[in-house]
């Protein structure tokens, strides 16, 4: 007997009112790091997936705002729309041109907020105007959306606020994290099959559990399980200059980042990276690749340099300082390669290993 799924997936969607068989592929746009990238998804030039929730969690001044920037202006190359809520005038124009956002483009609004229930109210709003905007178009016509919330900590429930302004400093009991956890679960049910990605940064405090130790991340459990991407970040500062030299001036932010949820590459590859941060230019596309390049055994130390040997079999040797972009552009582009020519030349041995012993 022939099963007809043709026939099945047809019958089952009028069966079953309201249910969409959704087949888009995930699309992804660049984090604005390449090791980075790597590290959450297994590829050089893609690290943020469209079409879910992710956020950026750290201690305050840790770059999650630079991050969250880089992420922006991505979003924008590819042509897509960005609505930011902004909580705490932290991500206004003037700080995200310095980053290299182009804030002149019509395809980047911005809205200040402070209350969780506007914030969720104007977000949805947001994406229901897009939805409806798009709904009649093909899929692979969709232009991306990215509503970005920086950030969730400054957020503040109705109940929290009116009790401050009477001087009850008590707290909400709870209120924020139900709006959020509620937030994310109608942003899940719109989400399917757009290219709508929700982006939060959010604040972390120390574990109080002798057990964990990871950090807590503040606004309730809901946003951690609804999300498919969190990255932890941890502040360090940076007092080099662009050429790698030690300066006695702080410039920027070295973060140690770390996936602590994803699904993509969920065995990934190091504990933390370490991203180089510039006040004036936002995220540096290459720092972290060459210490993930150590990692992987791309490249191994010979003395007081580093060997690389390419895909042609040539070694190359160079001090740290030496690595340019250049050279990273090509090790970048070689990885695959150097991976398919290791894994013949393992089959390779196997096979003769089994001839071998087929000869005993």
């Amino acid at each position: 007997m022939n099963f007809d799924i043709s026939k099945f997936r047809k019958g089952i969607t009028k069966e079953i009112p309201g249910m969409r068989i959704v087949n888009q592929k995930l699309r992804w746009v660049s984090i604005g790091n390449y090791a980075l990238n790597w590290y959450v998804s297994g590829d050089f030039q893609r690290g943020f997936p469209l079409g879910q929730i992710s956020m950026f969690a750290g201690q305050s001044g840790s770059g999650k705002s630079f991050m969250a920037a880089s992420v922006i202006q991505q979003v924008m190359n590819e042509g897509g729309l960005v609505y930011i809520i902004d909580t705490e005038n932290a991500m206004n124009f003037e700080w995200l041109e310095k980053t290299g956002v182009d804030t002149d483009s019509e395809f980047i609004i911005r809205d200040e907020l402070n209350l969780v229930d506007d914030c969720i109210q104007h977000a949805i709003k947001f994406v229901d105007q897009y939805i409806e905007s798009v709904k009649d178009t093909k899929e692979e016509d969709r232009i991306p959306l990215l509503v970005v919330i920086d950030s969730l900590g400054m957020l503040s429930s109705r109940t929290e606020l009116d009790q401050a302004l009477k001087g009850d400093l008590k707290g909400d009991m709870g209120r924020k994290p139900k709006a959020l956890k509620a937030m994310v679960n109608v942003f899940m049910s719109k989400i399917r099959g757009y290219p709508i990605s929700l982006l939060m940064t959010n604040h972390i405090y120390d574990n109080q559990d002798l057990f964990a130790h990871d950090p807590k991340i503040s606004g309730g459990h809901g946003i951690e399980f609804a999300s498919g991407l969190i990255l932890l970040m941890q502040k360090l500062k940076l007092k080099e200059d662009e050429d790698g030299n030690k300066i006695s001036d702080v410039v920027g932010i070295r973060s140690k980042v770390s996936v602590h949820k994803g699904r993509f590459n969920p065995l990934g590859v190091m504990k933390t990276l370490e991203m180089r941060i510039r006040f004036d230019g936002g995220l540096d596309p290459y720092s972290g690749l060459l210490e993930l390049f150590e990692h992987l055994g791309v490249v191994e130390k010979d003395g007081n340099r580093l060997k690389y040997i390419d895909v042609e079999g040539v070694e190359h040797k160079y001090f740290r300082k030496q690595f340019t972009h250049e050279i990273f552009d090509k090790m970048m582009l070689e990885y695959p390669l150097l991976q398919k020519k290791n894994k013949t030349e393992i089959s390779s041995v196997i096979e003769n290993d089994k001839e071998d012993e087929g000869d005993e």
